[in-house]
């Protein structure tokens, strides 16, 4: 399966490489897959062995392994030709953990699909290493299983996630993406209760994200944030927009973080110019090759460090990290304007 270029998948017809799939009663394991004789279970549709799936929309039960290379179109109409005019195809069920379990070695499209875990399955969708998904205008959730850790997808392989919707899910601690593999995430919707998106490795652009305590939480290398709308809300105590732990090859940028009611204008605050730094041998990271420039509100930080962290944003905090070592000094007329803002904004 190729890497998708720009825009969305077009829908295949029906054809002897593809099966249809639709709920009993108009679908049955006995038929051949064809637009007029369809499958009733993804199990079935998979044992067939062809390349692609379309799905009536209805409800799919149970916990589904997807393996190899096979791509899955669902909303589809049978009485309409097979077209995107049916109700949601809907992954439902789980095993302990997920709904829908993408293996190592494999090549996944999912296109018009929801997943809403039910049971003990906490996550939505979990891709392996090894292995490579492509999620587009899909919707996917995160159960109810584990408390306080429920996330939508969980990437330690490759993922390519477009014009998707994702949420959470219930409980207080919640993530609607957590990536450590390679993802790239282009204009989605993102809802959670504690972060959006918690990565290293990832491409973030032009997505609304709507979470407790951070927008995207940085825990790696080769991250991208660009051209966002972060909403802190409900904003939890110590919310940020953008949270760096660690990482190089950083690039926030062109982003729009609001939710702080206390203090409004510092989450319109667009005049850092872009710059890099390094943290000292003590602290054993090297932060190289970070460029923050034209954002909202915005923070950096580690446990260990003062007050919770050296501060890099523009919060009434900041005089911490503009005082504190390691950091390396910023220019002087970058700090004096910084300081400038925090005594005219700080309460």
């Amino acid at each position: 399966m190729s890497r998708p270029g720009s825009g969305l998948p077009a829908l295949p017809a029906p054809s002897p490489a593809v099966v249809c799939v639709a709920p009993a009663p108009l679908g049955d394991d006995a038929g051949d897959g064809s637009a007029t004789a369809p499958v009733a279970t993804l199990a079935r549709a998979l044992a067939l062995g062809r390349p692609t799936l379309l799905l009536a929309g209805g409800s799919y039960p149970g916990a589904l392994v997807l393996g190899g290379a096979v791509a899955l179109f669902g909303g589809l109409d049978p009485g309409a030709g097979w077209t995107r005019a049916g109700a949601a195809s809907v992954f439902s069920g789980g095993n302990s953990n997920r709904a829908v379990d993408i293996v190592a070695g494999a090549a996944v499209r999912l296109d018009g699909i929801e997943v809403a875990p039910t049971g003990a399955a906490w996550m939505g969708l979990y891709v392996a290493a090894g292995a490579e998904a492509w999620l587009t205008r899909c919707v996917l959730a995160g159960g109810v299983g584990r408390p306080g850790t429920p996330s939508a997808l969980s990437c330690w392989g490759s993922v390519h996630v477009e014009a998707c919707q994702l949420r959470g899910g219930p409980g207080d601690e919640t993530s609607a993406i957590c990536s450590f593999g390679r993802a790239s995430i282009i204009d989605c919707d993102l809802e959670a209760s504690h972060i959006g998106v918690n990565c290293s490795g990832a491409t973030v652009e032009r997505c609304r994200i709507r979470a407790g305590t951070h927008g995207v939480y940085i825990q790696g290398d080769d991250v991208i944030v660009r051209g966002c709308t972060i909403t802190l809300e409900p904003r939890q105590p110590g919310a940020r927009g953008v949270f760096i732990v660690h990482g190089e090859r950083l690039t926030i940028e062109d982003n729009s973080i609001e939710g702080r009611p206390d203090h409004e204008t510092l989450g319109r605050w667009s005049h850092l110019p872009q710059r890099t730094w390094r943290y000292d041998e003590h602290s054993a990271r090297d932060y190289s090759m970070v460029s923050i420039t034209g954002n909202g509100l915005w923070f950096h930080g580690e446990a260990d460090g003062p007050s919770g962290g050296p501060y890099t944003g523009p919060t009434q905090d900041l005089d911490d990290f503009l005082v504190s070592p390691p950091m390396q000094p910023l220019p002087g007329e970058l700090v004096d304007e910084i300081r400038a803002f925090l005594r005219a904004h700080s309460p």
